[in-house]
C-alpha cells in the first residue's frame, strides 16, 4: 500500500556558491553525477521493454484487452498477467528504483542512496510516457543543461536542518543564506516540516547559480499580496451581505486575452501587458540576427530559394563567436520576459479570484488550437495566395493562457473558492444572442 500523500508547497533558496568555491565544486559534482546516472539508466530500461514487446504472451494479452469489456473479470485477470510481465522484466518502479541504486554506487560519494531512488523514479515516469505513446522518444539529459536532482527525504544526502538554517551535504555543513527581513520565508522554515530537498541550477547571465528547492509539508502559507486580496474579499462580504463562496463569476479566457465579470466588477485585460512589449520586440530582433548570422555562416545548408536542406543533406552547424553572444543575450531577454509575465498573470489570476468564490470557464485546449490546421491547403479566393494552415501557435507561446488558468486554479482554494469547467461544445457561451434567446455560430476569423 503507497503512503498517503498530503499537500505541499515548494520554496527556492539560493546557495552561496558565488562566494564559497567549496560548495560550489560540490554542487556541480552532485549535479553532474546525478546527470550521469539519469542518462545511464534509460539505456538499460529500454533493453528490457524491447525484450517485453518482443515477448508473444505479452502481444496476445494487449490484443485481448482491446476486445475484452469494461469492468468485466476477464479484463482484470489480463492486467494482472500484464503487471506480472512488467515484473518478469524489471520494469516496474521499485525494479527501476532498485536498478537506478546499483547503477549508482559508483556515484556514492556524491549521491545518497534516497538521491538514486528519486532519481530511479524520474526514469520510470518518462519509460512509461515513451511506452503509452504520449512521448515519441526518451530524451537524455544534455551536459549543458542545468540537472535537478531529486530527493525523497530529509535526513540523508542533501538536507535541510530547518532549526539551524543549515544546508548539509552528508558531513559537511553550510550555513543557508536566510535574510532576517525575509519573514514569509523564515515563518516556513519556523512552522512548515520539511519534507525533502532537491538540488536544482539556473544559468543567469552565463553564470550557473545553485539553489536549493525546499519542500514543505501542509498548505502553502498567504503571501503579504495574498492577505490584502483577502481583505478585499472580507470587504466585499460586508457590503455584499453574501458569503464569497457563494458569489459566483465568469471567466471568459482567449489565447492572449482574458475577461471576467461578476456581479459587482468587470475585467477585460491583456495576459502579456504593456510592460512587455518592448522585451518582445527585443526577442523578435535577437531572433533575426541569430537567422542571419546562422544563413551566413553556413550557406551549404539552405537551398536557393532560402529554405533548409533535409537532415540528411545537412553539414555541421558552424556558430561564431557573434552567433554564441547572440544566444546568450536570447536566452536572457526570455528568461526576463518569463519573470514580467509570470509576475503579471499572478496579479491578474488574484484580482480574478477576488471576484468570486465559484469561478465559471470553458475547459479550451490549447495544444490543439497551437497546431496546424488539419486537411489541404486552400487557395484565398480574395490574394489568390495558398492559405496558410498555422493557427494560435505563437499568440499561445507568447501570452501563456494555461499558466494564468493554473494560477486561478492554485489561488481559489486558499480563500475557499473553486473553479468549475464547462463543457464548450455543450454550453456554447459565445454563439448565444441573450436577448433573442438564440445560437448563432460566428467565424473563427474576423475578415
Amino acid at each position: 500500500m503507497g503512503r498517503a500523500s498530503t499537500p505541499s508547497f515548494v520554496l527556492n533558496v539560493e546557495l552561496p556558491t558565488r562566494s564559497d568555491s567549496v560548495l560550489e565544486a560540490l554542487c556541480r559534482k552532485k549535479e553532474n553525477c546525478g546527470r550521469a546516472l539519469y542518462n545511464l539508466t534509460p539505456g538499460l530500461v529500454l533493453k528490457n521493454l524491447r525484450q517485453l514487446w518482443a515477448d508473444p504472451r505479452y502481444r496476445e494479452l494487449i490484443k485481448a484487452k482491446q476486445e475484452a469489456e469494461k469492468g468485466s473479470q476477464t479484463l482484470k485477470d489480463i492486467n494482472s498477467e500484464l503487471s506480472g510481465l512488467d515484473t518478469k522484466y524489471h520494469l516496474s518502479e521499485y525494479d527501476i528504483q532498485a536498478l537506478a541504486s546499483i547503477e549508482g554506487k559508483i556515484y556514492r560519494k556524491h549521491l545518497s542512496s534516497s538521491e538514486c531512488a528519486a532519481i530511479g523514479t524520474r526514469v520510470y515516469y518518462t519509460i512509461r510516457r515513451y511506452r503509452f505513446g504520449n512521448a515519441k522518444q526518451v530524451r537524455f539529459c544534455l551536459a549543458k543543461r542545468p540537472f535537478t536532482v531529486p530527493h525523497k527525504t530529509n535526513d540523508c544526502g542533501l538536507h535541510l536542518n530547518a532549526a539551524k538554517r543549515e544546508v548539509l551535504f552528508g558531513r559537511l555543513r553550510f550555513k543557508l543564506p536566510v535574510p532576517a527581513q525575509d519573514e514569509y520565508l523564515n515563518y516556513c522554515l519556523d512552522h512548515c516540516r520539511v519534507k525533502f530537498c532537491c538540488l536544482t541550477a539556473k544559468q543567469i547571465r552565463g553564470v550557473k547559480r545553485y539553489y536549493i528547492q525546499i519542500v514543505f509539508e501542509g498548505p502553502k502559507p498567504l503571501t503579504s499580496g495574498q492577505r490584502k486580496v483577502q481583505e478585499k474579499i472580507l470587504a466585499a462580504e460586508v457590503k455584499s451581505g453574501i458569503p464569497y463562496k457563494d458569489m459566483r463569476a465568469g471567466i471568459d479566457l482567449g489565447v492572449s486575452t482574458v475577461a471576467a465579470v461578476s456581479s459587482t466588477k468587470v475585467m477585460l485585460a491583456d495576459l502579456t501587458g504593456p510592460e512587455t512589449e518592448k522585451l518582445l520586440k527585443k526577442v523578435r530582433e535577437l531572433q533575426q540576427a541569430l537567422d542571419r548570422s546562422r544563413r551566413a555562416n553556413n550557406p551549404d545548408n539552405y537551398n536557393p530559394d532560402g529554405t533548409a536542406k533535409p537532415k540528411s543533406q545537412l553539414k555541421t552547424w558552424v556558430k561564431s563567436a557573434r552567433y554564441l553572444k547572440l544566444e546568450e543575450k536570447l536566452r536572457r531577454t526570455q528568461r526576463k520576459l518569463a519573470l514580467r509575465r509570470r509576475e503579471l498573470q499572478r496579479r491578474l489570476a488574484l484580482d480574478t479570484v477576488s471576484m468570486g468564490g465559484k469561478l465559471f470557464v470553458e475547459d479550451m485546449n490549447f495544444q490543439g488550437l497551437a497546431k496546424r490546421a488539419q486537411g489541404e491547403t486552400e487557395e484565398s479566393p480574395v490574394t489568390g495566395k495558398c492559405k496558410r494552415k498555422k493557427r494560435f501557435g505563437s499568440s499561445i507561446h507568447r501570452a501563456s493562457p494555461g499558466t494564468y488558468i493554473r494560477y486561478v486554479r492554485e489561488y481559489a482554494p486558499l480563500f475557499g473558492g473553486n473553479v468549475f469547467t464547462v463543457n464548450a461544445i455543450t454550453h456554447r457561451a459565445s454563439q448565444y444572442i441573450p436577448v433573442a434567446d438564440i445560437y448563432e455560430k460566428h467565424p473563427l476569423y474576423i475578415t
